[in-house]
């Protein structure tokens, strides 16, 4: 299934909607201006081309999993690894930045291995 922009606006507004928040207090939690974040919900903004720490920390705004936010071929071929899709849900609990950065490196690595 091809999840288009608009799809993922949808989940995000429902998700916000359903934790009573408003579109400001999401864009305050995740470090956006409220108007980004908007772009994000009404599909004006591709989230393909978002920083991954920015995709967890709206999905943990939002108590979403990266699978609920988005269908796995969102990610294209890498994201059909178990190992990765594991690694990138561990990805948005980390604090560390230093083991984020390991983290990326290990998805990238699982990215490339076939």
């Amino acid at each position: 299934m091809d999840i288009t922009n608009k799809h993922i606006g949808l989940v995000l507004y429902n998700a916000r909607n359903v934790r009573n928040l408003s579109s400001e207090e999401v864009a305050e939690m995740i470090g956006v201006d409220p108007t980004t974040y908007r772009k994000y919900e009404s599909g004006a903004i591709d989230l393909k081309n978002c920083p991954l720490f920015r995709i967890c920390k709206i999905c943990t705004a939002l108590n979403l999993t990266i699978e609920e936010l988005v269908d796995a071929d969102y990610f294209g071929k890498m994201a059909q690894n178990s190992d990765v899709k594991r690694l990138t849900n561990l990805y948005c609990s980390i604090e560390s930045n230093q083991i984020k950065e390991i983290c990326i490196k290990l998805i990238n690595l699982l990215g490339t291995i076939k």
